[in-house]
């Protein structure tokens, strides 16, 4: 599953536990397309980073050669949406 898929799912599970009644089981695989542009959307606003996700980067991939860089790269991206999810607004 490509994560705007996965983002679009989340979006659709949001909807699905406010409803006060429940949805139904397959729900969330009839809903997420619906839900696809928002998901996109989501993505291409992340495209620009804060100065705060730009400076967690830099000091994840400091010194980074060889191997060692997929693995830093893959913490670098996830430690700069974790700025994000902190909710501060740090431009």
């Amino acid at each position: 599953m490509d994560p705007i898929e996965k983002a679009a799912r989340a979006m659709c599970k949001v909807v699905e536990d406010a409803h006060p009644t429940g949805l139904s089981k397959t729900w969330i695989d009839e809903c997420w397309p619906a839900y696809e542009p928002q998901a996109r959307a989501a993505f291409e606003a992340l495209r620009e980073p804060t100065n705060a996700m730009i400076k967690m980067g830099e000091f994840n991939l400091m010194g980074c050669e060889g191997d060692q860089c997929e693995d830093r790269a893959l913490h670098t991206w996830k430690t700069m949406i974790d700025e994000i999810l902190k909710g501060k607004s740090n431009g």
